[in-house]
């Protein structure tokens, strides 16, 4: 649990500003003081049965060059760019998607 909550404040040292993004899934867009672009991401579900569901798909938008992802727990999450969106799978549990 230590590593989590680790990697949670180390993605959102320096947040200025949260927003909640108009996405299908709940989606939160954080301005990072001298850090690039970060999103929250995650797919809204029964926190019991919810990570037997198979992830869903989600497309965000995105105007950084580069794009990387990993879960709460430290995860690598596969990305992928496409003119002005970033497409990942997501589900119950949060995604961070971070930019250069």
């Amino acid at each position: 649990m230590a590593d989590t909550f680790s990697l949670v404040a180390e993605q959102l040292a320096g947040a200025e500003r949260v927003s909640r993004m108009d996405t299908e899934v709940p989606a939160y867009a954080a301005e990072r003081a001298g850090r690039g672009p970060l999103v929250v991401v995650w797919d809204q579900r029964d926190p019991v049965d919810g990570e037997q569901e198979p992830p869903v798909p989600v497309t965000l938008p995105w105007t950084a060059s580069e794009a990387v992802a990993v879960d709460a727990f430290g995860a690598p999450v596969s990305v992928r760019l496409d003119g002005g969106t970033v497409r990942l799978a997501v589900s119950l549990t949060p995604v961070f998607v971070s930019g250069p």
